[in-house]
């Protein structure tokens, strides 16, 4: 049986690693951590588990960020060669396993910002953060949606707010909103809608960003819901 230590909190540092809400400098210490505490791999274990079918659907990562995984581990493996062979060989095939559905985090993708890769990130994991939201949430019912789940994020060194809203139909739609301005995504398309901003398709999931009449990011699987949800939005927010 592995005794936990009274300072340790897998689950707490696990549901931030996920959901990509670490910094970079706590990111580097928990995955070199990971790597000799069997008690937080297994809650990751189990945290990648308890997705998986959820996200078995999904688009896997693309082949370069999988060689960036392979890079990553490889070389931490290299750094830590008296650490048990059957451990590190475990974490390195179960990163690559997991990063392809977008469960385990192990940095920014390389061609988006960092902000809107933790957005990605969070969207995947399906994780939510527990600290309170800063703002109330918006009322999307017109577009169908009803409010699930909210808390306080940072999207990189980004602070926002999340909203987590369900389709009858059990669609997500994540909505983050911040007092400060998106990043623009790798390959968006600009536009002079209502609220401005811009459009994007990555990896499976749309991206809808405005800035008016308040900074947010729309984040979904279907481009049609992000246009109503953005209607709606600024409708209620003008």
């Amino acid at each position: 049986m592995i005794r936990r230590p009274a300072d340790h909190h897998p689950e707490r540092e696990v549901a931030a690693y996920v959901s990509g809400e670490m910094s970079p400098k706590d990111l580097r210490r928990f995955e070199a951590h990971l790597l000799e505490c069997e008690l937080c791999w297994q809650e990751v274990q189990l945290n990648r588990e308890g997705r998986r079918l959820a996200e078995s659907s999904r688009e896997p990562a693309p082949a370069s960020l999988r060689e960036d995984v392979r890079a990553a581990v490889a070389l931490s493996v290299g750094r830590r060669r008296h650490r048990r062979p059957m451990f590190i060989a475990l974490v390195a095939a179960s990163a690559v396993t997991a990063t392809a559905v977008g469960l385990v985090w192990l940095g920014p993708h390389s061609d988006q910002p960092p902000e809107i890769a933790a957005a990605l990130a969070s969207y995947r994991s399906q994780a939510m953060p527990a600290e309170p939201p800063e703002r109330g949430a918006p009322d999307l019912s017109a577009a169908g949606l009803q409010l699930a789940e909210s808390g306080a994020t940072r999207l990189g060194s980004m602070p926002a707010d999340v909203y987590l809203y369900l389709e009858s139909s059990g669609t997500r739609v994540l909505v983050f909103m911040s007092s400060r301005t998106f990043p623009e995504a790798t390959g968006a398309t600009q536009r002079g809608s209502m609220s401005s901003g811009w459009t994007a398709r990555v990896e499976g999931l749309s991206l809808v960003c405005g800035s008016r009449p308040v900074s947010f990011l729309l984040v979904g699987v279907d481009p049609t819901l992000l246009q109503r949800v953005e209607r709606t939005l600024a409708a209620q927010l003008r």
